[in-house]
């Protein structure tokens, strides 16, 4: 579950609290202003409604520009904005809604695939630039997504994580934009290709202990 927010926004009494000054006066004719103005004169409680409203849609990005939340509490943080809503404010939100933050979702890890893939290739280029240099080659593709696996590894990300980023790869999205091929085969894949990869980091660790005590009965 994602974290509380910090004490700028949670803890410590009313008057202590930073405050977000925050005026709108929208032209009454305008699509911001009819509908603000049917919130506020016409409804119950109509600015909470308004600032419920906003907050299921926008909150998720302004923790992720924090950068104080994985993508894992970030995901979570969005269904409970959503469940927020009321029934009839979620039917009409959520298809737009969750378009719209996978969207945003996939251009992050598309972009930190990116990084890696230019950190182990030594190449800097663009995202399409990538998927045109790899995707007419399986071996080539999946050989980037085992190196791009072991550097987001050795950089700390959870296995989970980075099976996620193996996504939005060129491998990924070809098979599944272009092939036809069920999310469930690429999860598959990608979680099959971290496990190889942290099969292999563990077999390389071990074998680097053994060296030491094998110079050392050597020396004696």
């Amino acid at each position: 579950m994602p974290r509380r927010p910090s004490a700028l926004s949670s803890g410590g009494s009313s008057k202590n609290k930073p405050r977000v000054r925050f005026i709108f006066e929208p032209d009454r004719t305008s699509p911001n202003g009819i509908t603000y103005f049917w919130l506020i004169h016409d409804t119950y409680n109509g600015k909470e409604k308004a600032a419920t409203a906003t907050r299921a849609f926008w909150l998720p990005f302004a923790y992720r520009h924090s950068g104080n939340y994985s993508e894992a509490e970030l995901r979570d943080l969005t269904q409970q904005q959503i469940l927020g809503l009321s029934e009839d404010e979620k039917n009409a939100a959520l298809p737009q809604l969750l378009q719209y933050a996978q969207k945003t979702v996939d251009s992050l890890q598309q972009q930190r695939y990116l990084e890696y893939a230019c950190s182990v290739t030594g190449k800097i280029q663009s995202y399409p630039d990538l998927y045109r240099d790899y995707v007419s080659s399986d071996l080539a593709v999946i050989q980037l997504d085992q190196k791009v696996t072991a550097a987001a590894l050795g950089a700390g990300e959870s296995g989970e994580a980075v099976a996620d980023l193996l996504h939005q790869g060129p491998y990924a999205r070809f098979q599944q934009d272009l092939q036809g091929v069920a999310p469930p085969t690429i999860e598959q894949y990608a979680r099959g290709t971290v496990a190889q990869v942290q099969a292999i980091q563990a077999i390389q660790v071990g074998q680097s202990q053994r060296m030491p005590l094998r110079s050392r009965n050597l020396e004696r």
